[in-house]
């Protein structure tokens, strides 16, 4: 006989549970730069991001930083998608940036996090967030500064996820995206 699940069926990217939708974080983080990533033995992970431009249409002071907490920890990864170069090692000359063929490379979240407070500053590119009964799954996606050979995926997901921005204060999901609209539409 077939077990039960008394478990909600966790929300992550290889395979969104039925009816969850995600919703895209594009208008307020892309173009930001994860600039500090930390985690905790409470089971949270706190994301910083800078969006110089959204700080400078908006008025708001420079130092102004989006602070993302993810509550609960269930898991987080982070796959690199680099370049299959060929087997001599090098580069053909007609395509400056080999991009034939691409693999993905697992990369400890330890590593990944101290590249985040080592000013290997992240840009993201297409951030994402599913929601889901008592679970979140948030999706960054974006690439080391100034290196398109390195897109990476990030996958964090936990119980819960908390907007703020250190010169305004805490906001919903609403605001936050809000935000980011006020941006494009002053833009």
């Amino acid at each position: 006989m077939a077990e039960i699940a008394t478990h909600p069926a966790e929300i992550d990217w290889t395979s969104l549970p039925q009816g969850v939708e995600p919703t895209s974080l594009w208008v307020t983080l892309h173009d930001s730069y994860l600039t500090s990533l930390s985690s905790n033995s409470q089971g949270d992970i706190r994301c910083e991001f800078d969006h110089s431009y959204l700080w400078e249409i908006l008025k708001l002071p420079s130092d102004s930083r989006f602070v993302v907490t993810l509550s609960g920890i269930f898991g987080a990864r982070a796959i690199r998608s680099i370049p299959f170069l060929p087997p001599e090692k090098t580069v053909p000359a007609s395509k400056p940036l080999y991009t034939g063929v691409w693999r993905n490379e697992s990369v400890s979240w330890r590593q990944f996090e101290e590249e985040q407070n080592a000013d290997d500053h992240y840009l993201i590119l297409d951030p994402t967030l599913a929601q889901g009964a008592n679970q979140v799954c948030l999706n960054l996606g974006g690439m080391e500064y100034l290196n398109p050979e390195s897109y990476t995926q990030v996958f964090i997901r936990a119980c819960a996820i908390h907007f703020s921005c250190t010169t305004i204060g805490d906001m919903s999901l609403e605001e936050f995206i809000e935000l980011g609209e006020k941006f494009w539409k002053n833009s």
